[in-house]
């Protein structure tokens, strides 16, 4: 039985490779001798900066329509025009070698993309010349769990599709071994959740829900010079409008095709993600979906260079994929800004970020990277040794911080492994394996609407303590947000000592202030690196930390000394600082008092960060005492000294006493 294989209404000759249907492209002669227009690599040599064009790139796409489907409600409208919008964007303006196939058979598909009797060779008509750039496209139905349909079915009598999965795809692209050095970017159409994530309302309520998949954080494939770009990860069934194709692929070729100047991969994916993430379009509601970057170690820098010629992707229609109906779209959907704003409605700086520590050693790159982040990019933080109970506490916490909180930085210096097959991480806390997935999900969760549309950024760094035993506000009402609570997250893993030391240099530089955004600086972390250093992304915008004014209205204050004789007197907070900062050589205790909800934490997290950043060999401890209650108090304020080495100077801030049982006053 032979496969149908038509593009662009061209029918190509079907011949046999190793008892498997391809299709035969041009003849020599055509555009496939032209050298590819995507881009150039770029790394560093010497202390040189060297480049390389990539002139030599191959696209294949792998789609299924399912006309022939039984459920005529899963016919693929835009399927055609997908292949076409890729065709024009690859092929005619940036001379890549193009190949589509149509409802390819699942063994055959795996075993062509195994390269089994040189079969990928043959389709691309090159003897040996292995390509610069390797780009696949699948586009189908998905499910969870990383599922894809074929449009075959098990049998004539069968309603169940054949289908294949994103591990099966991974597992055979692991056996071409001559593409180590090409730079391979898998892009999954199909969705991988299992819910509708609608767009937070405060008046919805959210019960019974269990995402964890959708936000699943795996080291696998780990692949070299691999980078996947997954569709939604919210929805089964991709939105799609009828006569423009998917989001998913109207939107690469958008970007691409519309490029003025040259950028680095990440950030052209970035931009692709913001695009989608504002045109995601459901019949009965406006809902938002991101895709997620997923990117192994890489050899180079990977820029996509300005467009040469344009041919525009078809956008002409606003109807829905299943049907004909226009949908209204409010101006502010059109088109949202690809940068995160640190504004609220009013124009007024009222976000401020936090940062978080673990660490199983005290050692001084979780120092440096404390410093780093509160004294460079303007982060509250603080530090704790690594436990399920502080981790538990932390994200209980976190769940009730004031709305004008803009973003949240978790860093985790621990033991990582990772599951034999799924390679799914976890981090060793009290002897036991803490999924990573899990310590996401409870930031994302339906139940945590505080961090909706805020960039979620979480930071594990494999910290062994010994040799390793195998490797086994509601958001709407004051920010301008439309996001599910599965966009705007990044995860980032490092393994080894050399990566930590350049995340360390990232954190301390300027150029995260506005000169190149967070998603490009941990990009160059994973320049000749392990293979198992990963990064995972949905955020739908460039982030960047600029130097802005803080949200703080600074009080008077009253203040008695206990001298002889004792003395009243009245201090601005920038008068009390100067005292503060007089007293640092003292062992000298200042008391806050004034009535509940007056602000006494946001003043304290003031001084904290006004003191750090004028003394910034000083030690700042910031101690919550409703958690001395809830932890041994011996074991408590021990771990929480531990990152304290010798003479340090070191200012203690204990917050909350009067929420502390009386019955532990004494502690």
């Amino acid at each position: 039985m032979r496969e149908s294989l038509v593009v662009r209404g061209t029918p190509y000759k079907i011949y046999k490779i190793f008892d498997q249907e391809t299709m035969e492209g041009p003849g020599r002669g055509g555009s496939f001798r032209k050298k590819a227009a995507l881009g150039y690599f770029e790394w560093t040599e010497n202390g040189e900066i060297k480049k390389r064009i990539a002139d030599n790139v191959w696209v294949l796409v792998l789609h299924y329509n399912f006309i022939n489907a039984k459920d005529k409600d899963d016919i693929r409208h835009g399927d055609a025009e997908d292949v076409t919008n890729l065709k024009n964007t690859f092929e005619k303006n940036r001379n890549c070698k193009f190949k589509s196939f149509l409802s390819m058979k699942r063994d055959n598909l795996l075993r062509m993309l195994a390269d089994d009797n040189n079969a990928l060779f043959r389709i691309f008509e090159s003897k040996d010349d292995v390509p610069s750039v390797f780009l696949i496209y699948f586009l189908s139905h998905g499910h969870i769990e990383g599922e894809i349909y074929t449009d075959h079915y098990e049998d004539e009598n069968s309603d169940k599709y054949i289908s294949f999965t994103t591990a099966e795809v991974f597992e055979s692209l692991s056996k071409l071994t001559r593409f180590e050095k090409c730079l391979k970017i898998v892009n999954f159409g199909p969705c991988r959740g299992k819910l509708f994530d609608e767009t937070f309302s405060p008046e919805q309520t959210y019960q019974n829900l269990n995402n964890r998949n959708s936000c699943q954080i795996t080291s696998f494939p780990q692949m070299r010079n691999l980078v996947v770009f997954y569709a939604t990860v919210e929805t089964i069934r991709a939105m799609r409008r009828k006569h423009v194709g998917t989001a998913f692929v109207r939107h690469i070729c958008q970007v691409l095709n519309s490029m003025e100047k040259s950028e680095l991969l990440i950030n052209v994916l970035t931009l692709i993600q913001s695009k989608i993430h504002g045109d995601s379009i459901d019949m009965r509601n406006i809902i938002r979906q991101t895709p997620e970057i997923k990117i192994f170690g890489l050899d180079s820098k990977f820029i996509i260079s300005a467009r040469r010629t344009l041919s525009p992707t078809n956008d002409s229609s606003s109807s829905d994929a299943i049907g004909s109906k226009k949908l209204g779209i409010p101006a502010a959907m059109k088109g949202p800004a690809d940068i995160y704003n640190w504004k609220s409605r009013s124009g007024l700086y009222m976000r401020r970020r936090l940062a978080f520590i673990f660490y199983s050693v005290a050692d001084d790159d979780v120092t440096l990277i404390n410093q780093a982040l509160s004294q460079n990019l303007n982060f509250e933080t603080g530090m704790e040794a690594l436990s399920k109970e502080a981790l538990e506490l932390y994200c209980e916490d976190a769940s009730k911080v004031d709305s004008n909180v803009g973003c949240v930085l978790t860093c985790v210096f621990g033991r990582l492994s990772e599951t034999p097959e799924q390679k799914e991480m976890f981090v060793l806390m009290d002897q036991t394996e803490v999924a990573v997935t899990d310590i996401v999900h409870s930031f994302i969760g339906p139940a945590n609407d505080k961090w909706i549309g805020k960039p979620k950024i979480f930071i594990f760094v494999d910290q062994q303590e010994e040799s390793p035993k195998g490797d086994n506000i509601s958001p709407q009402d004051v920010y301008d947000i439309q996001a599910t609570n599965h966009s705007g997250w990044l995860v980032l893993v490092l393994r080894s000592r050399d990566k930590l030391k350049a995340l360390i240099e990232i954190f301390q530089s300027q150029e995260l202030k506005g000169e190149k955004c967070l998603q490009e600086m941990l990009a160059t972390c994973l320049l000749v690196s392990n293979s198992r250093d990963m990064l995972n992304s949905t955020l739908p915008y460039h982030l960047y930390f600029p130097d802005v004014p803080r949200p703080f209205v600074a009080p008077q204050f009253s203040v008695k000394i206990t001298e002889d004789p004792p003395l009243d007197k009245t201090l601005d907070f920038g008068q009390l600082l100067e005292e503060v900062n007089g007293a640092l050589n003292e062992n000298r205790t200042w008391i806050l008092s004034s009535g509940a909800g007056s602000g006494k934490t946001t003043v304290m997290k003031e001084i904290q960060y006004q003191l750090g950043k004028s003394n910034p060999d000083v030690k700042m401890l910031f101690v919550s005492l409703p958690s001395v209650g809830k932890l041994d108090t011996a074991k408590f304020l021990e771990e929480k000294a531990a990152h304290l080495k010798g003479p340090d100077k070191c200012f203690v801030f204990l917050d909350a006493f009067n929420e502390v049982s009386t019955d532990n006053h004494g502690k």
